[in-house]
C-alpha cells in the first residue's frame, strides 16, 4: 500500500505557519513536490491533499457516505444553522429536495430578467471615468439581486445595515480555518461581539420578512415563496421558520459574495487582457446591436460564458473543499484513517500543469467545445461535485454572464496603472487583497 509523503513539520503545530501564510500556494507546492497524495498536519490533525481527478471523484462521487463536511464548516453552524452548506445526511437530502424547485430551469427566466434590470440600474449610478473598488461594487450589486430573487423584497431602507452586517460576517468567516475557533466563539472578544451583533441584525430582518410573508402568502416568483410552500412527501411537514431562516442565511451569504468575487476577478482579467476585452465587446455588438442586454441574450453570449468559466478556473471563489473521514477507508489504494481531513483544492487542480497547458495564462478559448469535450471531470470543478455540488451553479453562471454583458455595454474596465497585478486574499472564498481598484472608462454602444 503506497505511503503518502509530505513536508518536514514542526512538532505539534505541523504545517500551520506555511498554511496560514498563503494556503493556495502551500497546497500548490505540496502537489508539485509530493504528487497526487500529499500528507501534512495541523495541530496534530492529520490531513491529505488529493491532486488527481480520479482521487477526488472517489471521495465526492464514489464514497460520499464515508466522509462528512470538514470540522471547519461544522463550526459555521453557529452562524448558518442547518442550511444546505452545513447540514448532513438525511436532513441535507430533505433540504436539498425541498430547495431544488427554487433553482429549476423554469424559474431561471424570471431571475435572469431581475438580474439584467437591477444591473442596468446600478450601472446608471456610475459616471464614466470613475475609479471604483470593483469587488465592493459587485458585492452591492449581487446583494441587490439576492434580495430580489430570494425575498422579492425591497430592503433598500436597510441596505446599509444588511451590507455592513454581511461585511462583518464575511470578514470573520476565516475563523473556520482557525483551530481555536471553538474557544474564540465563547470568549467575549470584541470581534466575537461584533459578529453576534451582525448576526442578530440579519436575523431580525430575515425573520421579519418571513413573518410578513406568513401573513401575506402567495407565489411571488422568488425563492422564499417556494420555501414557504414547501412540503415533504415523507410526512415530516413543511419547513419551519428556523429552517427557512437557515436556508435564506446560507443563500444570503454564499449566494452573493462568491459571484461578486468572480465578477471582480473577471473585470480585472479583461482589463489586463485587452484583446479578449475587444472580442467580448464585439460579441456583444453582434448579439445586441444598439439595444440593451436582455435575459434572452444569455445563450448567445458564448464568449462571455467562456470568459466567466475561465475566470472561475483561474480564481475560483470556492478554492478548496475538505472532508473528514468518518471510517477507516481506502482511496485508490491509499489508506485513510477515520478522522483524517481530505483536502481537494480547485486552486491546485485548475492550475495543474498536468491537465492545463500554460495554466497561468488567461485563455477563454479553453472552454470552446473542441477543447473542452475530453476534459476529466475533476480537473475543473468550481461548483464542487457529487451530491453536495452547489445547488445554485446555473443561477451563478447566468448571473455572472449577464452582469458582465450589462457592464461591458457601458464601460471598459481599465487597470489603475499599466501592469497592475492584483493579489489573492484567500479566506473561505478567494477575494482580491485590498479590493479590486479599476477605472470604468465610458464607451458608446
Amino acid at each position: 500500500m503506497p505511503e503518502p509523503k509530505g513536508p518536514v513539520e514542526l512538532p505539534f503545530i505541523g504545517s500551520i505557519l506555511s498554511l496560514r501564510e498563503n494556503p493556495p500556494e502551500f497546497f500548490a507546492r505540496l502537489a508539485a513536490d509530493y504528487g497526487n497524495v500529499a500528507r501534512f498536519s495541523v495541530f496534530g490533525r492529520e490531513a491529505l491533499l488529493l491532486s488527481h481527478p480520479d482521487l477526488i471523484q472517489e471521495v465526492l462521487i464514489e464514497q460520499p457516505k464515508n466522509f462528512r463536511k470538514s470540522r471547519g464548516l461544522q463550526l459555521a453552524k453557529a452562524l448558518l444553522g442547518d442550511g444546505l452548506l452545513t447540514s448532513e445526511g438525511d436532513f441535507h437530502k430533505r433540504q436539498r429536495r425541498l430547495s431544488s424547485p427554487a433553482f429549476a430551469r423554469s424559474r431561471m427566466a424570471k431571475y435572469a430578467e431581475d438580474m439584467v434590470r437591477i444591473s442596468e440600474r446600478h450601472v446608471a449610478s456610475y459616471p464614466a471615468g470613475v475609479r471604483v473598488d470593483a469587488n465592493q461594487l459587485m458585492m452591492r450589486l449581487t446583494l441587490a439581486i439576492v434580495n430580489k430573487t430570494l425575498f422579492d423584497a425591497d430592503v433598500s431602507a436597510e441596505a446599509d445595515t444588511v451590507a455592513d452586517a454581511l461585511e462583518v460576517i464575511l470578514n470573520n468567516m476565516d475563523r473556520i480555518l482557525n483551530p481555536f475557533t471553538e474557544i474564540l466563539n465563547v470568549l467575549p472578544l470584541p470581534s466575537t461581539l461584533r459578529l453576534r451583533e451582525a448576526q442578530a441584525k440579519l436575523d431580525k430582518i430575515v425573520y421579519g420578512i418571513i413573518a410578513d410573508r406568513r401573513k401575506n402568502p402567495g407565489d411571488r416568483g422568488d425563492l422564499l415563496s417556494i420555501y414557504m410552500s414547501a412540503s415533504d412527501d415523507e410526512a415530516t411537514g413543511a419547513m419551519t421558520d428556523k429552517q427557512i431562516r437557515d436556508e435564506c442565511m446560507t443563500l444570503f451569504i454564499a449566494g452573493h459574495e462568491t459571484t461578486a468575487n468572480a465578477l471582480a476577478w473577471a473585470l480585472y482579467l479583461l482589463a489586463a487582457n485587452g484583446e479578449w476585452l475587444k472580442k467580448a465587446r464585439a460579441e456583444l455588438r453582434e448579439v445586441t446591436g444598439d439595444r440593451p442586454v436582455t435575459a434572452d441574450d444569455y445563450p448567445k453570449l458564448k464568449l462571455l460564458q467562456n470568459i466567466f468559466a475561465e475566470t472561475l478556473r483561474l480564481y475560483p471563489p470556492a478554492w478548496t473543499i475538505s472532508r473528514e473521514a468518518l471510517v477507516d477507508t481506502q482511496i485508490k489504494g491509499y489508506e485513510v484513517k477515520a478522522g483524517t481531513t481530505v483536502v481537494m483544492s480547485q486552486w491546485v487542480m485548475h492550475r495543474h500543469p498536468a491537465y492545463w497547458s500554460n495554466p497561468a495564462q488567461f485563455d477563454p478559448a479553453r472552454f470552446n467545445p473542441d477543447r473542452a469535450h475530453d476534459r476529466a471531470k475533476f480537473t475543473y470543478f468550481p461548483f464542487g461535485g457529487g451530491s453536495r455540488q452547489c445547488i445554485g451553479d446555473q443561477f451563478a453562471s447566468i448571473e455572472g454572464v449577464l452582469i458582465l454583458a450589462v457592464f461591458l455595454q457601458h464601460f471598459e474596465p481599465c487597470l489603475i496603472v499599466p501592469g497592475y497585478t492584483a493579489e489573492i486574499h484567500p479566506m473561505i472564498t478567494l477575494r482580491p487583497r485590498g479590493g479590486m481598484p479599476l477605472v470604468l472608462r465610458g464607451v458608446s454602444k
